[in-house]
C-alpha cells in the first residue's frame, strides 16, 4: 500500500501548525497513516515490560520467522516446493499464525 500523496500532504500540514508536543505530532501521524487503528500507549521506547517483549518478538520474527518456518517444515519433509501449490501464500499464512501464537504466549506469561 505505502504512503500516498494525501498522507504526505496531511503530514506536512501538521508541521505548518507547529502546536503540540512531539508525542502529539507522532500520534497524529500515526492516525493519518493507520486510520482506525489504536496508537501505542507511547510513541517512545520504554513502554511497559509487556510492550517491550512483544516488540522484541515481532522484530525477531520479522528478521528470522520465514527462514525458521521454511527450514523446520523442509527438515520434517512437510513442505516441498514442487508438490505444494501456491507455496508463498501458504508459508505467509503459517508465518502469520505462528507470530500470533508467539505474541499470545508472551502476553499469557506476563499475566
Amino acid at each position: 500500500m505505502g504512503v500516498s500523496n494525501d498522507h504526505i500532504r496531511d503530514i506536512n500540514s501538521l508541521y505548518r501548525r507547529k502546536n503540540g508536543s512531539s508525542a502529539d505530532h507522532w500520534n497524529e501521524i500515526f492516525r493519518i497513516l493507520f486510520p482506525g487503528e489504536r496508537p501505542p500507549v507511547s510513541p517512545f521506547l520504554g513502554g511497559t515490560r509487556l510492550e517491550n517483549k512483544i516488540l522484541a518478538v515481532r522484530q525477531f520474527w520479522s528478521r528470522r520467522g520465514e527462514e525458521l518456518v521454511s527450514t523446520s517444515l523442509e527438515g520434517r519433509g512437510l513442505f516441498k516446493y514442487d508438490v505444494v501449490s501456491d507455496e508463498e501464500r501458504s508459508l505467509a499464512a503459517v508465518h502469520r499464525i505462528i507470530l500470533e501464537r508467539l505474541v499470545d504466549h508472551v502476553m499469557g506469561n506476563e499475566g
